[in-house]
């Protein structure tokens, strides 16, 4: 499990590094990064936005943790659920590509 802990911890810093730049663009407006206008749509308030991406992190923590460690609800193999997902979420997703 430590692997898939790991490949979930780099999959998480990709994620969160981005989430991180824009709150320093939004905060500090820092000059290295591109403006707010140039990637934020404005489809839901940046706030909102904000917490959402936030909330999605924590989740992605907490799951390489309990996969770190081997006990809590993510550690335990589901075939059936993962073979569930495989088949109706990521599969049709791939093919939308």
């Amino acid at each position: 499990m430590h692997a898939y802990a790991c490949l979930l911890g780099v999959l998480s810093a990709v994620f969160a590094v981005p989430v991180f730049d824009q709150l320093l663009v939004a905060i500090i407006a820092v000059e290295f990064l591109p403006l707010m206008d140039a990637w934020y749509s404005g489809l839901i308030p940046y706030p909102m936005l904000l917490a959402i991406q936030l909330f999605i992190v924590g989740l992605q923590l907490e799951i390489s943790r309990e996969l770190w460690i081997g006990h809590g609800a993510v550690s335990v193999p589901r075939p059936v659920l993962g073979q569930a997902l495989a088949t109706h979420v990521l599969l049709p997703e791939a093919g939308r590509f």
